[in-house]
């Protein structure tokens, strides 16, 4: 079992962006891969992780309002503040042709942040907890061929903060980013 002292808790997959965020700002750090925000806050309560790295607001679709009602009562405090770049793309199994798609995998924010290009290729869009948790299941088959989320857009920033126990100081400095 993984240090404590050496991980940061988030919600989703490998591979989500909370994970990419959460590798960006503490590369020292191994990250735990959590269900839901309410696991992710409870890992570091609960001693199981040092920190957690969770959504707060996405430049397109707002606040996340799961977690501005969770994190009053958390115990847990915001130390940092991450502006996470997001670029989305449509994803198949090999082989898979366009033209072939009527379904589209994917968070509900990133359908909402590609709703024109899921129109334009008249794509249902299917919702998901988050978009790794859909191209895995895409990748293993459990949703049938088909992308996780539409062709690429334009850029999108989410901002991710960095949440302590109220009573423990992290040990680290985050970094910048651009």
């Amino acid at each position: 079992m993984s240090d404590p002292d050496r991980l940061i808790a988030f919600q989703g997959v490998p591979g989500a962006n909370s994970d990419m965020a959460c590798r960006i700002v503490f590369p020292e750090l191994a990250t735990l891969a959590c269900e839901s925000f309410e696991e992710t806050l409870a890992a570091v309560r609960e001693r199981r992780a040092k920190l957690a790295m969770i959504p707060i607001e996405n430049s397109l679709a707002g606040r996340v309002a799961d977690i501005h009602h969770l994190m009053p009562d958390s115990g847990l405090h915001i130390i940092a503040e991450h502006f996470q770049r997001i670029n989305h793309h449509l994803l198949a199994p090999k082989g898979a042709k366009l033209e072939d798609v009527r379904l589209v995998h994917s968070h509900v924010h990133a359908l909402n942040q590609c709703r024109r290009l899921i129109a334009q290729f008249k794509l249902k869009p299917v919702v998901h907890v988050d978009t790794a948790g859909a191209a895995a299941d895409v990748a293993s088959g459990t949703t049938r061929p088909r992308p996780r989320s539409p062709p690429r857009s334009p850029a999108r920033s989410t901002a991710c903060r960095c949440c302590a126990p109220t009573s423990r100081t992290p040990s680290t400095t985050p970094r910048a980013s651009s």
